[in-house]
């Protein structure tokens, strides 16, 4: 299900109005894919991507929408002295 929410933070709203929402799904995913592409470029810089599998372990069973409460939790927390911002 494709969920319009997020869209005003992308489109301006005469984009929204006057583009179709296929036509809209279709950047918004390209975005989508771009930032994550951007994302794992900078775990790469860290040197924190690839995850090793053993690190991954404690993370087993976890469903998704509990990954996405902690990653959401995770991204407004202030970075510590050390940590990558």
């Amino acid at each position: 299900m494709w969920n319009h929410t997020l869209e005003k933070a992308l489109f301006t709203p005469q984009e929204i109005s006057t583009m179709g929402a296929p036509h809209r799904r279709t950047i918004y995913t390209a975005s989508l894919e771009a930032h994550v592409d951007s994302l794992h470029a900078q775990l790469l810089n860290y040197a924190l991507f690839p995850v090793p599998f053993e690190k991954l372990d404690p993370f087993r069973g976890l469903n998704s929408k509990t990954a996405k409460s902690m990653v959401a939790a995770r991204a407004v927390e202030p970075c510590t002295a050390g940590e990558a911002e």
